[in-house]
């Protein structure tokens, strides 16, 4: 680029004034190389002195000590929506877990205190596809992971629960949240914890069933006046009974 300037110079310009551009471009590439050479030198100081020091740290390369357990094994099919999805760490603590459906919803769940186990907090959703990513540490805190998927049961029967009252209704105080079963359920607590329903203002709600198929939710009293009621279904995947 400095030729440039020197060759657009006119032909009338003086010998003088030629060689000044040439000088300057002669200064300015000293001075490049002299910053080059600082650059490298300062390098080489530092090179010296980490040398005086012992040398450089190297990276510790050795393998993670720790091992991520997951069950079901990764490609499993036909997998329980309830006590089959375990994931653990051995020889380290785990730090991630992450189980999620295909549309990206994630199975919330809790990392035991001492790292050494995750637990779901609800069943999982039954014909269903998951991907489980599971990352766990070593004393050294060197990070070992896992990822595995899973597909869980096809059931062989279903049943359906019908709710009252309707949605967006408006009911008298002593009405009370009613679900009646198509089958007879055999695990009422797993469908009882299927089963969310909040109130505002709010109030304690506990669940009573009536033979095996129907669940009734109230307080204790009626609801007072203006309670706005939610019913929170959550019951694809749970067994109520046997298959």
């Amino acid at each position: 680029m400095n030729g440039q300037p020197i060759s657009g110079a006119s032909a009338g310009a003086s010998g003088k004034r030629r060689g000044g551009p040439g000088l300057l471009a002669l200064v300015l590439g000293a001075l490049l190389v002299l910053v080059t050479a600082c650059g490298g030198g300062g390098s080489a100081d530092a090179g010296d002195k980490k040398g005086s020091a012992g040398g450089t740290k190297k990276e510790d390369t050795t393998a993670s000590q720790a091992v991520v357990t997951i069950a079901p094994k990764d490609g499993a099919d036909s997998v329980a929506t309830s006590g089959a999805l375990k994931i653990g760490a051995e020889q380290g603590k785990l730090t991630t877990v992450k189980v999620a459906d295909p549309k990206g919803n994630e199975v919330e769940g809790e990392i035991s205190a001492d790292g050494a186990s995750w637990t779901p907090e609800r069943h999982l959703a039954a014909s269903t596809k998951y991907t489980v990513h599971a990352v766990a540490k070593d004393s050294e805190g060197r990070e070992s992971a896992k990822d595995t998927t899973f597909t869980t049961l096809v059931p062989a029967n279903t049943f359906i629960g019908h709710y009252t009252p309707e949605d967006g209704s408006t009911v008298g105080v002593g009405m009370p949240v009613s679900i009646n079963f198509t089958r007879g359920i055999t695990d009422p607590d797993a469908v009882e914890k299927g089963v969310k329903v909040t109130a505002e203002p709010a109030v304690e709600i506990e669940g009573h069933w009536f033979g095996n198929d129907r669940l009734d939710f109230r307080p204790e009293k009626y609801w007072k006046p203006g309670t706005k009621v939610t019913v929170e279904l959550n019951l694809d995947g749970v067994e109520g009974r046997p298959g």
